[in-house]
């Protein structure tokens, strides 16, 4: 037993991990309600250090999400730019490209940092 809890413990020993749903495709009309965003995955290991990118797409954008007991300040907005970067000049322009973010840290309290279109 002891030693399958030390390889599941060394398979999970990371600072960074980054969970990718890519597109989720599902209608996002209900009535005179719509569906603009959908974050996710959120997850943890349980050991304090670790950073958790989730990305997930849908509706027209990438959504993200930092999980952590200690979230990195600075670290989605980083990303964010980074990603706004590779899209210049790209293809990807265009069509529409956004992106959304939010921060959650092991209370779970989510606390959107950003929501910008390019």
């Amino acid at each position: 037993m002891q030693q399958m809890l030390d390889a599941l413990k060394q398979a999970f020993n990371h600072h960074i991990m980054v969970a990718n749903l890519v597109r989720v495709r599902y209608s996002t009309d209900f009535g005179s309600l719509k569906l603009k965003a959908l974050y996710g995955p959120m997850v943890r290991s349980g050991k304090g250090m670790e950073q958790t990118i989730g990305a997930l797409t849908t509706n027209g954008s990438l959504c993200l999400t930092n999980t952590s007991d200690t979230p990195i300040p600075g670290l989605l907005a980083e990303i964010e730019h980074i990603l706004a970067k590779a899209c210049q000049g790209n293809l990807v322009t265009k069509a529409e490209c956004s992106f959304r973010s939010a921060s959650v840290n092991a209370d779970h309290a989510r606390r959107p940092t950003a929501r910008w279109r390019l």
